[in-house]
């Protein structure tokens, strides 16, 4: 039963919890490998603020989510050690970026992080 003070989130698809700040909700949508999609609500106004694919969240310190997500970098077997291993497996391969947000003002920056993942 949804309550007064409760915030009730409709019309999602599989919806899973990520994280919680100190004013914000983040979920991960979806029911396949990484990349997913990654949403936050701001708690106070009770609205989504921010939505985002992403392979793995790291660290929520205070409002400020560090996670990977895909760069724009293509992976070839000189920046990706294993390229050859998951393409032998079907896979293919993405470079992804270390990724900051601070949710309260919104600001994402790239850390200069780069890893390669494997990608379905």
């Amino acid at each position: 039963e949804v309550g007064k003070a409760d915030f009730e989130i409709k019309n999602q698809a599989a919806t899973y919890f990520l994280a919680l700040t100190n004013n914000f909700l983040v979920l991960d949508l979806g029911t396949g490998p990484a990349p997913r999609t990654m949403v936050a609500y701001n708690l106070n106004s009770r609205k989504k603020v921010f939505t985002d694919n992403y392979s793995s969240l790291t660290s929520a310190p205070g409002d400020i989510i560090r996670y990977w997500r895909k760069s724009t970098k293509d992976a070839t077997i000189n920046n990706c050690p294993k390229f050859n291993d998951y393409s032998d497996k079907g896979l293919g391969a993405i470079i992804e970026a270390y990724i900051s947000l601070d949710l309260s003002t919104l600001v994402k920056k790239e850390l200069g992080e780069y890893r390669c993942s494997p990608i379905q």
